[in-house]
């Protein structure tokens, strides 16, 4: 837990959505921040705004990651998600 608290620093949010499917948009913030979307059957559109963000997916869910920036935000995968999986 330390470690993500250091990885967010205080402008940094977690904005999880939760273990039930659903359809949801997340916003991020100028911070470093976590989006956790790998709940199964959700439908989750998230951008991640400035910062260096974690965007963590799973085999599962459907999620749409707007504004990612390859330089400075990082993919995250759960629930068995592989490389491949991505499109």
């Amino acid at each position: 837990a330390g470690d993500l608290f250091k990885r967010l620093g205080d402008k940094g949010n977690v904005l999880d959505f939760g273990n039930k499917g659903g359809v949801n948009t997340g916003i991020g913030s100028a911070g470093d921040d976590l989006f956790r979307s790998n709940a199964q059957e959700a439908f989750n559109t998230v951008t991640g705004a400035g910062g260096k963000d974690l965007f963590v997916v799973g085999k599962e869910s459907t999620t749409r990651v707007l504004d990612f920036d390859p330089k400075n935000d990082q993919i995250g995968l759960s629930n068995g998600l592989k490389p491949d999986d991505i499109l």
